[in-house]
């Protein structure tokens, strides 16, 4: 739609300059510039025919040189040939063949000078002939040759699934410059159309079907993103997939050494593999199914819901605004009202209790209101296994469409911090967020609406009347590589486990399995300590910018003034990731290990732990992994090119 706005832009230009150019050959050829201008301009109106926009240009250049041609070869020939309308038309069928009939000059010299029309309606024709057989070609022959090319560079996204989300996700993945390739069982002209358009390699089959994992080249794929709307088919495709890359992906003195003079190189990093996964049932399963994983290949789960609220919480963090109330051991708790407890805010409250974690050492606290509080009481219990341990939860059932939410403000304990609404009406949302807004002016207020409801963006850029009224994530803002491939963030993640062998060599214990070799749990694990390290950044006082930034190259604090200044609150910070570490595991379903004795891998696979205690049960030498957090942040900053400086 985007590529469709600038052409028509272009096209209005063109047609002002084309215009003005042309005025000056009227006194010569009137009549036809007077056409061509009417032409440039009502070809306008085509923008407005949807089923043109993949055709756009060559209808354009289709009528003219039809228009151009006919009346060229009927106004235009020397005096000596026949002014028949029908010649005039058989000519101009001539011109798509690429060859001009020259009746413009009594030897019929083909070198001689054409007039305006024919040069317009040749040029147009040869242009329209071209771009068809190309089209053509491209459409049965460019298929195969960017797939042969894929398979052979690797590196390369298969998306298995080609539902609407996945259709954005493309979208933006390519005009990122990822090479994507698509498979799916069935795929309609129109989406093949769209495909193409995009430059997008595609095959369909059934989906748990080898052959169809050999023509998208699998086994040298970077990324594999399961994106089917169904969570049960792409539990299925992945484990097709596992079953696959275990017999295709051979040993490295078994590869073929000509990969590399096709661009390609051997495969030594493990293939990802990304599953799309809504209903926490789903997500259980799954659980189940990753201790068996290869090491040949990783695979981690994601929602477009939970890359929502991640967004949320991340651009707007629930520490803003708040920051002195959380730095005060006696200050009050941060406390959310739900409104309304589906997928989305079922996501938000989840991300929430395993990113806040503050001096205050006060459990977070949560009210929900939904008319179907027991059913979605259910679904929250299979998403967030022991919340009840991480947070205080308040339950209520409340249908708004016959109770006042005033009312129910006034019977809620404590103070609310911030509102997420995310009714089933976009109507009631915006209704009910603007009533909240004149209860409780200082409070945010969240509102879920559709994308393309103008009203939400405006509520959200307004910084008057609704300044406390913020918009929900889109899906298109979500669903590209910064969130679904996380590759950044995975970055500093690695860095950071990197830190934490460090740590144990110099402690003289045995160092764990390297990044790589991490099941995808672990990596999990330590990606979220990453995500709380802006929270940490608060606490200290401190902020981030640039290094580069001339304008604080002196308040930039250097290692040793970091050192210093952190040293009174090592302690109290490393006892805030102790409670971020277990809210992180209890969540998922894991349990002290209290006084069972067994190996490291057995306990793992029974979701237990032994240092998912309090912070007092722990020996000092454990204690040192959490301080080491703190100690490491100026580190994780500088790596990305920030540095630290007092707020």
């Amino acid at each position: 739609m985007k590529r469709l706005e600038k052409m028509k832009k272009i096209h209005g230009i063109l047609a002002i300059i084309i215009t003005a150019l042309l005025v000056w050959k009227m006194r010569q050829n009137g009549m036809y510039v007077v056409i061509l201008i009417a032409l440039m301009w009502a070809t306008m109106g085509l923008y407005w025919v949807k089923f043109l926009h993949a055709y756009l240009l060559r209808s354009i250049s289709l009528l003219l040189a039809i228009v151009s041609g006919v009346y060229g070869y009927y106004f235009e020939t020397y005096h000596g040939y026949s002014h028949s309308f029908l010649n005039a038309i058989y000519s101009t069928i001539h011109l798509f063949f690429l060859n001009v009939d020259n009746v413009f000059n009594k030897a019929a010299d083909p070198y001689a000078s054409l007039p305006l029309s024919i040069e317009v309606a040749r040029w147009s024709a040869a242009f329209y002939t071209i771009s068809t057989i190309s089209k053509f070609v491209l459409s049965y022959f460019g298929q195969s040759v960017r797939g042969i090319w894929l398979r052979f560079k690797g590196g390369h996204i298969i998306i298995a699934g080609f539902s609407e989300k996945a259709a954005i996700l493309i979208e933006n993945l390519r005009k990122e410059g990822y090479s994507v390739t698509v498979i799916e069982e069935t795929i309609d002209n129109e989406q093949k159309n769209q495909l193409f358009d995009l430059g997008v390699s595609f095959y369909t089959g059934e989906m748990t079907e080898y052959s169809l994992y050999k023509k998208s080249g699998l086994s040298r794929a970077g990324y594999v993103i399961l994106f089917h709307d169904d969570d049960s088919v792409n539990l299925d495709i992945y484990l097709a997939m596992r079953d696959y890359l275990e017999e295709d992906l051979l040993p490295e003195k078994c590869r073929c050494p000509l990969i590399g003079l096709f661009g390609g190189s051997k495969h030594k990093d493990p293939i990802t593999i990304l599953l799309h996964l809504n209903h926490a049932k789903s997500l259980q399963v799954y659980n189940g199914l990753v201790i068996d994983e290869s090491e040949k290949y990783r695979s981690y789960s994601f929602s477009s819901y939970q890359l929502i609220a991640e967004k949320m919480l991340k651009e707007r963090p629930l520490y803003e605004g708040i920051e002195e109330q959380l730095r005060d051991p006696a200050g009050d708790p941060l406390h959310l009202l739900l409104i309304g407890f589906g997928k989305v805010n079922q996501q938000i409250a989840y991300q929430a209790l395993n990113v806040s974690h503050f001096l205050n050492r006060k459990r977070v606290r949560l009210t929900i209101l939904d008319r179907n509080i027991e059913k979605v009481k259910k679904q929250w219990g299979h998403l967030a296994k022991f919340a009840d341990q991480v947070a205080d939860i308040d339950y209520r059932k409340v249908d708004l469409t016959v109770h006042n939410i005033k009312e129910e403000l006034g019977e809620i304990n404590g103070r609310v911090t911030h509102v997420f609404l995310a009714l089933r009406d976009d109507y009631l949302d915006m209704i009910e967020g603007l009533e909240l807004v004149e209860t409780c002016p200082d409070i945010p207020v969240y509102i879920k609406m559709k994308d393309d409801r103008k009203v939400s963006m405006w509520l959200h850029k307004d910084q008057s009347e609704f300044k406390q009224i913020q918009r929900f994530s889109y899906f298109r803002e979500v669903l590209n590589s910064e969130f679904v491939l996380n590759v950044n963030l995975k970055k500093l993640a690695k860095q950071a486990h990197e830190n934490y062998q460090r740590r144990r060599e110099e402690l003289n214990l045995p160092t764990s399995k390297a990044w790589d070799m991490l099941d995808a749990f672990k990596q999990e694990s330590t990606r979220y300590q990453m995500l709380h390290n802006d929270t940490k950044l608060m606490l200290l006082g401190l902020t981030k910018v640039p290094l580069n930034d001339p304008e604080y190259s002196q308040q930039v604090l250097s290692a040793e003034q970091f050192a210093e200044y952190i040293i009174p609150y090592i302690e109290p910070l490393a006892y805030v990731e102790h409670e971020r570490w277990n809210a992180f595991h209890l969540l998922r379903g894991w349990k002290a290990a209290g006084e069972i004795n067994a190996p490291r891998e057995e306990l793992d696979r029974l979701k237990l732990h032994q240092y998912l205690v309090p912070w007092n049960e722990l020996t000092n030498e454990i204690k040192q992994y959490d301080r080491d957090s703190i100690i490491y942040l100026n580190e994780y900053y500088r790596a990305q090119n920030y540095g630290l400086v007092k707020i």
